[in-house]
């Protein structure tokens, strides 16, 4: 039957056999694997499981196109003739991949099988799935395991039940000659109670190793089924069956996980797990071993010695002490983020710069003038709400700064650049003074990551406007910037307050003498070329590099002049050694 599976299937199989004969897999237990992934399948055998690779099948894709389309399917399953000597066998039901129609496999099977039946597909199916019915042809199979120790396996799916039309082919075309109805569920009397989908989980079983497991790995459920208790009749009375046990339920403490007990052997029903490599490698040789150590004897893992009863010298003390760092890590944990959530408070005024629009975005500035030493910074959307023109004045020692704060989804238009001339000639002729300034601060395409934006944001005629009417055009990002550059003493507050007086679009300047550009520079970076002219640098001297808006630190390790070492220097063309490396074309400049 393996000449009929999808080629993707085939190669799957044909893969992880000839990665089992290249590795020295213990010989027990034996596993069948069905419908997992060639990754799963190869890192059991790499982890040295005996594993080989089956299928309930593939599901086609049938060109039924109009009304009256019908094709006759074929089951495309691989099952090992030998099943009945595996030990364990695991299925995974959530198998959705899809194949094409193949005429030449079907003529083949034809060719070969006189009065085999086969299966209609008739419009409007588009799809035929052949594995419920392959799940039936196993159950007989399946159930008569677990008169011996055996485990079966699932990652459970949603119940689904198909219709099959079974016809018999001759010259004369198809007949239809009888039809019956399967589930993918067919294969062992798994305990279905309804289709549900949802991830949140619950741990039934907590201080078992099967228990662990699942809490290890309960961020990567999705179920898709949820399980009834099957009830027996004992003592006169109806009971829960003692074998059943829940492993995980839902937040409506349905069933969604479980293991059963029948006679020697087990089943095991878990939902969806998104990383079922490492979950079935610590399933396999953790949690079933200390369950059946006879199924497993090679088995070093014996999870049962790290009961109580079976503790070494020193254990519970050692426990005791992991227990106490536990908890005061725990502690110290809770207490950073404590911290971290007062931080975000304290500075959340700087993303609201980069986020925000109306009066969270003035109250954000005003908070960071406030924080830049403006000793008298006046809220006007505040104290007169009526008031609809600036949203911020700052009071000078030798005048008034009016602010127009504006956050938008794009840039900014002439008229709402030019707004606050208008405040600012109107607080003139309040004042009877020409010591109004006017500053528009803009927190544009706000959607946008600011590193992504038009930066400056202004066009040439808006810039030449602001000089002409002596204005400042400023964005909220600039702002932010400079923040973290006065925290690295980079710019002085004073520095920056003055800036913002400016007129046309404001820019901020290292405060230092420039020494040049790094033209050329070797060893990796770390020896820059300059030519200066009257201004003296020393070895030891900290110099700021400045290239693409950011800001580096470097120190000077010595200074050579046609390649003798100096101590310092004042003009001609030297070369400077530092601590670190720049590019080229890094700004320099001596603070």
């Amino acid at each position: 039957m393996l000449k009929f599976l999808s080629k993707e299937r085939k190669r799957e199989i044909m893969e992880n056999e000839e990665k089992q004969n290249q590795v020295s897999v213990n010989e027990e237990p034996r596993i069948c694997l069905f419908d997992f992934s060639k990754e799963v399948a190869e890192s059991l055998i790499t982890n040295k499981f005996n594993c080989m690779s089956a299928s309930l099948g593939t599901q086609l894709s049938v060109a039924n196109k109009r009304q009256f389309d019908n094709h006759i399917c074929y089951l495309n399953h691989y099952i090992p003739e030998n099943l009945h000597e595996f030990q364990i066998c695991a299925v995974d039901l959530t198998n959705e991949t899809t194949c094409d129609y193949e005429v030449d496999v079907l003529e083949d099977i034809q060719r070969k099988a006189v009065e085999k039946y086969f299966f209609c597909c008739e419009y409007p199916a588009t799809i035929f799935d052949p594995r419920p019915i392959a799940s039936n042809t196993i159950k007989d199979r399946i159930r008569s395991f677990f008169d011996k120790e055996f485990v079966l396996i699932v990652f459970a799916d949603k119940k689904e039940s198909i219709d099959y039309k079974i016809a018999t082919l001759s010259f004369n075309g198809y007949q239809i000659v009888n039809q019956v109805k399967y589930s993918n569920y067919d294969f062992a009397d798994i305990s279905h109670k309804a289709n549900k989908f949802g991830t949140i989980t619950n741990v039934m079983v907590p201080n078992s190793a099967i228990g662990q497991l699942l809490k290890k790995y309960n961020d990567q459920i999705t179920y898709q089924a949820t399980f009834h208790h099957p009830i027996i009749w004992k003592n006169n009375k109806n009971v829960k069956l003692e074998s059943f046990i829940p492993l995980l339920t839902d937040i409506d403490n349905e069933i969604v996980s479980y293991v059963q007990g029948y006679n020697k052997g087990y089943i095991f029903v878990f939902p969806q797990i998104a990383n079922k490599e490492d979950f079935l490698k610590e399933l396999l040789g953790t949690v079933l071993p200390s369950i059946l150590p006879q199924l497993f004897p090679y088995s070093t893992q014996f999870s049962w010695l790290s009961d109580e009863p079976y503790n070494l010298p020193n254990i519970i003390t050692m426990q005791n002490e992991k227990q106490t760092i536990i908890k005061k890590y725990e502690e110290m944990l809770n207490e950073i983020e404590q911290k971290v959530k007062a931080n975000y408070e304290k500075y959340k005024f700087l993303h609201d710069m980069l986020t925000e629009t109306g009066d969270k975005l003035v109250k954000a500035v005003e908070q960071y003038l406030k924080w830049l030493g403006f000793a008298d910074v006046i809220n006007v959307d505040e104290t007169e709400p009526n008031i609809k023109e600036e949203d911020l004045q700052v009071v000078l020692d030798d005048g008034l700064l009016v602010v127009e704060v504006k956050g938008i989804g794009g840039t900014s238009t002439d008229g709402e650049c030019s707004q606050i001339s208008k405040i600012r000639y109107r607080r003139s002729r309040e004042r009877k003074k020409f010591d109004v300034k006017a500053l528009y601060i803009v927190n544009h395409q706000r959607y946008l990551p600011p590193e992504n934006r038009v930066n400056p944001p202004f066009t040439d005629n808006q810039i030449k406007d602001a000089n002409d009417d002596n204005r400042g055009l400023l964005t909220t990002y600039e702002l932010f910037k400079i923040y973290f550059l006065i925290e690295e003493n980079i710019f002085t507050k004073e520095y920056i307050r003055q800036k913002l007086q400016d007129y046309g679009v404001i820019t901020f300047e290292p405060q230092g003498v420039f020494l040049g550009v790094a033209e050329e520079c070797f060893k990796e970076g770390y020896v820059v070329i300059l030519n200066i002219k009257g201004i003296t640098i020393k070895s030891g001297d900290e110099i700021l590099v400045r290239k693409d808006g950011k800001y580096l630190r470097r120190i000077i390790k010595n200074i050579q002049i046609d390649g003798d070492n100096v101590s310092e220097v004042s003009n001609g063309e030297i070369g400077i050694e530092l601590d670190r490396p720049i590019s080229r074309k890094s700004e320099i400049f001596l603070p």
